[in-house]
Parts: C-alpha cells; structure tokens; sequence
C-alpha cells in the first residue's frame, strides 16, 4: 500500500499491486543511466515529446524502493498491461509526490511545559 505522505503511488498490473516511489535513490538512478540532471529529466516529463523509454527507466528506479527484483523487461510488461497512454500520468504523480509543496502559512506547535 502506498504512503503518499512519503511520495509513493501504487497501481496494479499484471495481477498485482505496484508501488513507485521516486525517493533519492530512484532520482540517482536516474541522472546516472540518462546523463542528465533531475531538473532536465523533470522537464522532459513536463513535455509532450517524452521518450517511452524513459517512462520506463522512470517507473524501473521508482520501482526499486519495493521491488528491487524488477528489471527494465518486467517494466515493459508493466507498461503493456497497465497502458501506455495511461502509464505517463501515473509516472506524472509519483514525481510531483516527489516533490510535496509545503504549507508556509502553517505555525509550529506552540511548546509546552514540561
């Protein structure tokens, strides 16, 4: 089960319950494998060029953190059974999970006596 307080997002294909989370670990995996910042990679997400085999690349290092057996060809098959069209905006919210905006209007709890 995903806990989206810690930017993780679950889906199920191939009979089964997945969960992605684009951690620092998945983002290195990243940079490393592509060559490009995380900021380049997120604005490739961002457009509507983006390249299905970085899809895939993207949901294989947020698949990580849970699966670690997962490998680039079980990800195709995730894609294929989950969809192609429909794999883009989940891979799209669990990068802005990544990326939770704070609340800058919340106040600190007040300190009591101990």
């Amino acid at each position: 089960m995903a806990n989206k307080e810690r930017g993780e997002v679950s889906f199920d294909a191939l009979g089964k319950t997945w969960t992605m989370k684009i951690g620092t670990d998945a983002m290195c995996a990243m940079e490393d494998k592509t060559g490009k910042g995380i900021s380049e990679i997120a604005a490739e997400l961002g457009g509507a060029s983006v390249k299905l085999s970085t899809l895939r690349l993207l949901i294989w290092a947020g698949l990580q953190h849970h699966h670690e057996d997962v490998s680039l060809k079980d990800c195709s098959e995730i894609i294929d059974d989950f969809g192609v069209a429909e794999i883009g905006p989940l891979v799209g919210q669990a990068f802005q999970a990544a990326f939770p905006k704070k609340d800058t209007d919340a106040r600190p709890p007040k300190a009591t006596a101990a």
